[in-house]
């Protein structure tokens, strides 16, 4: 997921407004604006989890900030009570009495609601196209990673990392594509093999291909070897990427046996794997 986005544009979107003092003079337009623009900010990751309750965060916030300041006509919350109407002659005049003067203001769009908009959208252009390759180690991922229930049971193993690689659909989640709810696959050799050994009972895997065993009811599978036709479990750990301290297959990897394995249930894994290597390519 691209940090950078998902933290700079609903950021400014909550910003902005404030800042142009439309928090106490048209309250309601301002929270509006966080939807829209906050959604476009975070268009490109709709299919994934995190960005929607980083959105509705940053609403929630707005919300809150305009509770806080609310304007004495809390019960209008900034909304004309009319249509959009020519502008009297004697508030051309400078005629317009003080105490309805915000009565009338309300009735025009303010021009500092619509340079709001436009500086808002300018800055999501400007996040869009300069956001970067998908930050893996965002602080975000990390906690999500770190806190994960199968990272936490592979991590109490504590299995020699040079000796290991977390792959099938591992590293989607270590790389924020989406969770993995049913069980963490591991290649392992030497040191790391004979602990899953002392650990449980080896078993013949789905593909009777090499040697399983299931740890933690089947939480974590460890395997001698991985798929027929993949590269041995030492090519598989020496070509690991690192995320948090742990070994993961790379993405390129993980495409090349999904689409040779051509599975139904791999289908949507190949289109994010993808789109993610598509955008880290910009």
């Amino acid at each position: 997921m691209e940090v950078p986005r998902v933290s700079f544009g609903p950021a400014a979107a909550l910003v902005v407004p404030p800042g142009l003092g439309r928090h106490r003079s048209r309250p309601g337009p301002a929270v509006l604006l966080v939807v829209p623009y906050g959604g476009y900010a975070i268009s490109s990751h709709l299919d994934r989890v995190r960005p929607r309750p980083a959105l509705c965060a940053t609403v929630l916030a707005a919300l809150g900030l305009i509770l806080r300041r609310s304007p004495e006509d809390s019960e209008r919350f900034g909304f004309p009570r009319r249509r959009l109407v020519a502008v009297p002659d004697a508030r051309r005049a400078g005629s317009v009495p003080n105490a309805d003067h915000g009565e009338h203001a309300s009735e025009c769009l303010p021009i500092g609601t619509l340079a709001g908009v436009l500086a808002a959208l300018a800055m999501g252009m400007t996040a869009r196209s300069a956001a970067g390759p998908s930050v893996r180690q965002g602080w975000e991922d990390a906690l999500e990673l770190s806190r994960h229930r199968l990272v936490r049971e592979l991590c109490s193993l504590a299995l020699p990392a040079a000796d290991y690689v977390v792959t099938g659909s591992g590293p989607l989640l270590a790389h924020g594509l989406r969770t993995v709810e049913r069980d963490l696959d591991i290649v392992a050799r030497g040191d790391a093999w004979k602990a899953a050994l002392r650990l449980g009972e080896p078993a013949v895997p789905l593909s009777g291909y090499g040697c399983l065993v299931p740890l933690f009811g089947g939480d974590i599978e460890v395997f001698d070897r991985w798929l027929p036709g993949s590269p041995g479990p030492d090519a598989m750990i020496e070509a690991a990427e690192w995320v948090e301290g742990i070994p993961f297959t790379p993405l390129g990897d993980v495409l090349a046996w999904k689409e040779r394995l051509g599975r139904p249930k791999d289908r949507e894994d190949i289109r994010l794997i993808r789109r993610h290597l598509e955008m880290s390519e910009k």
